[in-house]
């Protein structure tokens, strides 16, 4: 989920060129997300925290309003899918 999270937000081609430079392609979160591939500063660190700020911090809020069932469980071990 964080990864097509990241893609609507920066473009796929953003996310590939991270993945190709990640030593850990399949986890976003630190990891993938962090790698800059060659954009701005500014940009890098919108795009780094966006999937995280949607999943951590307005998912829960969207569910609770009733806007559907959210796209992943809220839990460590699934949110870098």
């Amino acid at each position: 989920m964080a990864f097509t999270l990241a893609a609507y937000n920066s473009g796929l081609t953003w996310v590939n060129k991270r993945k190709e430079k990640s030593t850990q392609p399949l986890f976003c979160f630190d990891k993938t997300c962090a790698i800059n591939p060659g954009i701005t500063p500014g940009n890098q660190k919108q795009n780094a925290e966006y999937p995280r700020r949607i999943l951590l911090q307005h998912e829960a809020r969207y569910i609770k309003d009733g806007w559907g069932a959210g796209g992943c469980k809220l839990s460590p071990t699934n949110l870098d899918g």
